[in-house]
């Protein structure tokens, strides 16, 4: 805890806002990039995707304790599909899992299709419109899409920009 304590002291110490970037390789599978700033409140850490740009998880800490609950939890975070967010537990959502149960019908349209990778529920998908969650986009390599070959460069679009434009 003695180390916990000591950064909170300098981050208490530190009256100037304070803002660095970070990079964890991937996180359950995802590339990610981290970003730690100071508010009056406290320390943020929001998580990014490097695909999407979009932050995939937030945590603000108000002292040491956080920080410390923070380091022990950080390997149970998993990377929902559903919901496109890391999250910190390690059994699959209760919408996915509800999602998964709907019946297959004209009448029903969802947000999500299946990734033309591993074929699991996604919300994401390349710019020429092919599913693809962001697990599977993370270790293609070059970036192309996997369905039609197209290059891209982390462009992505959330299936429900396709759905509105249909």
């Amino acid at each position: 805890m003695e180390a916990y304590e000591a950064m909170w002291s300098r981050i208490e110490a530190n009256t100037l806002n304070y803002r660095e970037a970070f990079w964890l390789y991937k996180v359950d599978g995802v590339s990610v990039s981290c970003n730690l700033s100071t508010r009056r409140s406290g320390l943020f850490l929001v998580i990014e995707s490097d695909w999407t740009g979009g932050s995939i998880y937030e945590a603000k800490f108000r002292s040491a304790t956080d920080i410390k609950d923070f380091v022990e939890s950080v390997v149970r975070l998993r990377y929902d599909k559903s919901q496109d967010r890391l999250v910190c537990y390690a059994s699959p959502s209760l919408a996915y899992d509800l999602l998964m149960m709907l019946p297959v019908s004209d009448n029903i349209t969802t947000s999500y299709e299946d990734c033309s990778v591993c074929l699991e529920t996604c919300k994401t998908r390349t710019r020429c419109g092919h599913s693809l969650c962001q697990i599977c986009e993370s270790s293609l390599n070059p970036k192309v899409c996997p369905v039609c070959g197209t290059s891209y460069y982390y462009d992505v679009r959330f299936i429900e920009e396709f759905i509105e434009n249909e």
